[in-house]
């Protein structure tokens, strides 16, 4: 079994897998941390208000709302993405079924039976109920009752990721060994290429068996045995540089996703703030906008065999996915709970590591494809965006949206990490009707559904009414 595990990266990444790794690693397993710099520019954090990582660790969403100054919402707007429409996106949980019947194939049905099957998004809006709540600004957690409507509610938490790294870090014992400094050097076995040991830049050696790299760094060291080739998405996801900054929070409650001209922009509004992360391509960037000067480097892609010999790549290190409802970070943080769970490991590590790069390959590619719907299916007219909208998508995502456009179907995998309601009403909203309803929905008798419609979409409306808004709700969670 392996004795001794380095950890190495910046402090965002290294505290959240460190807090993870400290409390799940044996005894006798030692952990070295290599915190490489501190970022100094803004990042947010969006997430589960409940979720498996934070669950592992003992945290909640409430915890992060009264030590971290954190914001809690239901859902982010699409703003720009069709002309001057946009619409809010919210986790949800499966709608109640009407006589076995999805309610988007009773509401395709009906408005195909007006002759406008344009009209499905309409006809669907009083039944998307997590999506109204974050719209008319209310909040609540999920009730216990599974057949409430609250209970479809999947509210996010957001902080920023100086203060996620500051919270999580309080979680890692002071014992643990810790260096400062960027990795400039390795020493490889001369037969496999098994990293032997790490040199810092102030001339510290580090000897390990098992070397975590989450941002790159040590990647870009080793020679070409322990390289992985990347999945790239230059077609679709062209953005070259990353921006971001800092602003005072005007009383904003809901996050934005935001189509510009270069790009497009994530605004998460925290307690006093709003970060905003832009993705942009570097040459469509104006002269006078302030991101010409202030962006960094930044490349969609992903690793695809992020665990070779005894070097695992995590997070960053691993691929990018960019700002969008966290993609780097929700990534992180399912391939930090498949790494504890293949931890110890003997000296070999190949079956470890065959299983690791099988798991996490499907479940990248299920964020991937979150991400990239909208732009796949964006309906601006500029040619930048018309070439995203025509570029070549990954063959999943493809699939997905053309079983959605045939019959209104969307097959989840194993594990989704963006729920399927949440799935189904971004591509209602972005735009994709099925060319029919399932077969089971033409036995329905819409004159017997129709008061049953009405009456759901009333218990709805009873809901919202009775909902706290947002802001009563954060301040009832501070002073408790």
């Amino acid at each position: 079994m392996i004795k001794n595990i380095v950890l190495a990266g910046r402090s965002l990444e290294l505290w959240t897998v460190a807090a993870l790794l400290t409390k799940g690693l044996p005894e006798p397993v030692q952990l070295t941390l290599v915190e490489e710099d501190h970022a100094d520019h803004p990042v947010a954090i969006t997430l589960p208000f409940q979720c498996a990582f934070h669950n592992q660790l003992g945290v909640s969403g409430s915890q992060f709302v009264e030590r971290c100054n954190a914001m809690i919402r239901l859902g982010t707007e699409y703003a720009g993405w069709h002309g001057e429409k946009s619409f809010v996106a919210a986790a949800s949980g499966n709608l109640p079924m009407v006589e076995g019947t999805a309610i988007h194939q009773v509401m395709l049905r009906a408005a195909m039976m007006q002759g406008e099957p344009e009209k499905l998004s309409y006809l669907y809006q009083p039944f998307r109920f997590a999506a109204r709540a974050a719209s008319e600004g209310k909040f609540s957690l999920p009730d216990d009752n599974p057949l409430g409507p609250t209970a479809m509610l999947g509210p996010t938490v957001q902080v920023s990721g100086r203060d996620y790294a500051q919270f999580l870090g309080q979680l890692v014992p002071e014992t643990i060994s810790m260096h400062q400094g960027r990795p400039c050097k390795v020493e490889q076995a001369p037969d496999t290429g098994a990293i032997r040991s790490v040199s810092l830049e102030d001339g510290a050696e580090i000897v390990a068996d098992l070397f975590i790299d989450l941002s790159g760094c040590l990647s870009g060291l080793v020679d070409q045995r322990l390289a992985t080739k990347k999945q790239q998405f230059g077609d679709i996801m062209p953005f070259d540089c990353i921006a971001s900054f800092e602003a005072s929070n005007g009383g904003n409650r809901i996050g934005r996703i935001r189509a510009e001209a270069a790009g497009f922009a994530v605004e998460t509004p925290l307690r006093d703030t709003i970060v905003t992360e832009r993705l942009l391509v570097s040459h469509l960037v104006d002269d006078e906008d302030p991101a010409h000067g202030d962006a960094r480097a930044f490349e969609a892609c992903l690793c695809e065999r992020p665990w070779t010999g005894n070097l695992v790549r995590l997070g960053p290190a691993s691929g990018r996915l960019g700002p969008a409802w966290s993609a780097d970070m929700r990534l992180l943080h399912e391939q930090a709970l498949m790494m504890v769970a293949h931890l110890p490991v003997g000296p070999a590590m190949e079956a470890e590591a065959a299983a690791f790069n099988d798991m996490q390959h499907g479940l990248a590619e299920e964020i991937r494809d979150f991400v990239l719907l909208p732009l796949a299916l964006n309906g601006i007219g500029a040619p930048f965006w018309r070439a995203i909208a025509n570029a070549d998508r990954p063959d999943s995502l493809q699939l997905r949206i053309d079983q959605f456009r045939s019959r209104g179907r969307f097959v989840p995998y194993e594990h989704e990490v963006f729920d399927t309601q949440l799935w189904i009403e971004m591509l209602i909203n972005l735009g994709i009707v099925p060319d029919r309803f399932d077969i089971k929905t033409a036995s329905l008798d819409m004159g017997k559904i129709a008061p049953v419609l009405k009456k759901l979409a009333g218990d709805f409306d009873k809901a919202l009414r009775l909902m706290p808004d947002q802001a009563d709700y954060l301040r009832k969670i501070k002073g408790s």
